[in-house]
């Protein structure tokens, strides 16, 4: 005799990594037609597939850092040739990630091609990466807190691809002096008082990008119709 205990209202998924936040589980509960709470199956499968998002992002036209995808199959069946594509796409360092596990999970740096081999022979072997792997070079931030001309300076002479010019007070809303940017030679994310008001104000320095937060938020939390404004405002600059 069968009894029912309980019935599930709705799926809260805490899964993380392979078959909890891959599309997998949440096929799952469609076919059991149970709602749930998480990311559907696409964005799911998509989000945990590194080579397949990044395709997808670049489609919509976002920024994404230069990489080479590696597949299995490709380098089973002529190793030397694929080093070669990847030496020839990106300039040492390079960071292999397998293309479906965590974010840091077997990642791996290699300075040569012998640290390179070694590290797509490795994610071959493990034989749990999925299809294959994202090669990619990577870029350093490096934030900076704003207050004079000589805080310019040191970060205009920063070894780092990019620089954050901040006021060096995360959350409170406020901006350094803009009028400090007039000169300032390479490009730069800007921070700090960004908000729909003054937007147009740091559109006119031509920052590379802005970093926007607690003006989109409403009580401590990101506000969804702040950002949709936010995002509007800045697409007609």
């Amino acid at each position: 005799r069968e009894e029912i205990v309980a019935r599930i209202d709705c799926f809260v998924p805490v899964f993380h990594g392979l078959h909890g936040e891959d599309g997998s589980v949440q096929g799952l509960l469609e076919l059991a037609n149970i709602p749930y709470t998480s990311t559907g199956i696409v964005g799911s499968a998509v989000g945990m597939d590194k080579i397949i998002m990044k395709r997808f992002f670049r489609g919509m036209g976002y920024p994404v850092l230069d990489g080479v995808d590696c597949l299995r199959s490709r380098w089973r069946e002529d190793a030397d040739a694929m080093l070669q594509t990847i030496e020839q796409a990106l300039p040492y360092p390079v960071f292999v990630k397998p293309a479906c596990l965590g974010s840091s999970i077997g990642v791996s740096r290699a300075n040569d091609r012998a640290a390179l081999r070694e590290a797509l022979a490795n994610r071959d072997a493990e034989r749990k990466t999925g299809h294959g792997v994202s090669c990619q070079a990577t870029a350093i931030i490096k934030a900076f807190r704003i207050a004079s001309a000589e805080d310019l300076r040191t970060a205009a002479e920063s070894a780092a691809d990019y620089v954050l010019l901040d006021n060096g007070i995360g959350g409170t809303g406020k901006a350094f002096d803009w009028g400090l940017l007039r000169h300032f030679p390479r490009p730069y994310i800007l921070a700090g008082g960004i908000s729909e008001e003054n937007l147009e104000n740091a559109a006119a320095l031509h920052p590379w990008a802005v970093d926007v937060s607690s003006s989109l938020e409403t009580d401590g939390v990101k506000d969804p119709a702040k950002i949709v404004r936010f995002a509007r405002k800045m697409q007609t600059l």
